[in-house]
């Protein structure tokens, strides 16, 4: 989940990100950076452990398991080097002692799937999926056959799980973000903790209109869009820009959502010279196995100079972020 902070310390729900959602990985080597890098730094004694993480990860994609599997095998699946999170693939499947396989490690035979290296075949009952599902459903298994519709039907047999499901990427949608919190009141019967960011949805034609007339004002963003692709932000695009995104919206509007733009709070960032402020969002990472746990890490996102859209993708960066226990309430 992403969290932004306005100028006047009030904490606001971004987005959602269920698909394939990164930055575990990078939270947990920025500590140990600052620690490698900056070992005099002084140390809150308070200071939540990141190497827990990917211990907590574990646990989750075991619980996962289908009811059948006594001692559930685990593989993180990437689609490979080439990945831009292939490093993050790497550290997890090595913290927590899993094979980091490939597409064509894996093979669907008797409705069951195994993976398949030098010689030997193990069976497979979870599957952490990093990478996108269309690549998955046409990516070859170790027998050259597309993988994935055997590797649904293992699915839906109850002899493989995968995490995340396929299709969860509707938790994603950005237009189903501006119901997120009649989703909560009606399922859970609880307000929502935290703000969210007001949304407007340019299929609805009275909501439409209003972005249309102030698209200088607003953040408008395609509603199937992740890693900051295709956002545009009003208050910073030239008219040329805003001209473009009128006429996409007016195509297609069901595909594009607007909010109003926040103020991000500034954190200051070493440019090679000297200290400057750079906006920061922050990634918190949940784990829903047996129960719900926060990680113990968490990742401050940083935008490159003159912009506000943090994402890797569109050169952002990352700051190692300390969480504090010990209290009733962890703080960052």
């Amino acid at each position: 989940t992403d969290l932004v902070r306005d100028p006047d310390g009030g904490w606001y729900v971004l987005e959602d990100n269920l698909r394939v959602p990164s930055g575990i990985g990078y939270a947990v080597q920025n500590r140990r950076l600052t620690q490698a890098v900056l070992p005099e730094l002084p140390v809150p004694a308070d200071l939540l452990p990141a190497d827990e993480t990917p211990a907590m990860l574990y646990r989750a994609l075991v619980a996962a398991a289908p009811a059948a599997a006594d001692d559930p095998a685990v593989v993180v699946l990437s689609s490979g080097p080439g990945d831009p999170a292939w490093f993050e693939h790497r550290l997890l499947a090595d913290e927590m002692g899993v094979p980091l396989t490939e597409t064509s490690d894996l093979l669907v035979e008797e409705g069951r799937v195994r993976l398949v290296r030098e010689g030997c075949r193990r069976e497979v009952d979870v599957i952490y999926l990093r990478m996108d599902e269309e690549a998955l459903l046409h990516a070859p298994g170790a027998d050259g056959v597309p993988l994935g519709w055997p590797l649904l039907a293992a699915v839906h047999a109850g002899r493989l799980t995968l995490a995340n499901a396929l299709g969860n990427g509707v938790g994603d949608d950005k237009a189903l973000y501006a119901y997120v919190p009649r989703l909560i009141e009606y399922y859970l019967g609880e307000k929502p903790l935290l703000g969210d960011v007001p949304t407007y949805l340019c299929g609805l034609p009275e909501q439409r209109a209003e972005v249309l007339g102030r698209l200088d004002e607003l953040v408008l963003k395609p509603v199937d869009g992740y890693g900051g692709d295709r956002v545009v932000i009003g208050p910073r695009a030239e008219a040329e820009e805003l001209d473009a995104v009128r006429d996409q919206i007016l195509a297609a509007p069901h595909r594009w959502i607007a909010q109003e733009m926040i103020a991000l709070t500034t954190h200051p960032v070493f440019d090679g010279t000297a200290l400057a402020p750079r906006h920061v969002d922050l990634r918190a990472f949940v784990f829903l196995g047996d129960t719900a746990e926060v990680a113990p890490v968490a990742l401050t996102r940083v935008a490159p100079a003159g912009s506000m859209i943090v994402n890797s993708s569109r050169g952002g960066g990352s700051k190692d972020t300390w969480l504090l226990g010990g209290a009733d309430e962890p703080s960052a």
